[in-house]
Formats: structure tokens, sequence, C-alpha cells
């Protein structure tokens, strides 16, 4: 459906984020701070499962330069 355009490192980020973003909403926020945050959450858990972040297609972005160039992930990770 969609490409692609996250590395995997940024969607770990974005998984690691969705739990304490969701205590956050849930326990700690009142009002509009907690839909704020609690959709944060969500879109992160989203992007995360799809791989594809739509603000990466509008900004231009390609996060998942490994798979564009057909190199694995470990190869360019190593090089500086």
């Amino acid at each position: 459906m969609f490409r692609e355009n996250m590395s995997t490192r940024d969607r770990d980020i974005r998984l690691m984020l969705v739990a304490p973003l969701a205590v956050l909403a849930l326990f700690f926020l009142h009002g509009i701070w907690t839909i704020i945050v609690g959709g944060i959450g969500l879109i992160f858990l989203a992007t995360s499962a799809l791989g594809y972040c739509p603000l990466y297609q509008l900004l231009g972005i390609g996060r998942n330069i490994a798979s564009q160039a057909n190199v694995p992930e470990e190869t360019m990770s190593h090089q500086h």
C-alpha cells in the first residue's frame, strides 16, 4: 500500500516512546493535553507498524536509505 520510508531504528525509537506517552496521557495529564499526547502516541504506534510516515514524504525525507540503495542496513550503519 505505502512504500516504507522509515528505518528500523526510527521505528524502534517510536515504539519505545509509545508506552511513556500512553502512561503520561492516561495518568498524569488532563483535558486537551491528554488528547494531544495520546494522539501523538497513536500516530507513533501506527507509523511504526506501517513503516511509513506521511510527514517524511511531505518533507521529502527518506529515512530508509539502505533499502533505496539495496544495501543491508547493518552495512550502512557501520560506515562513517
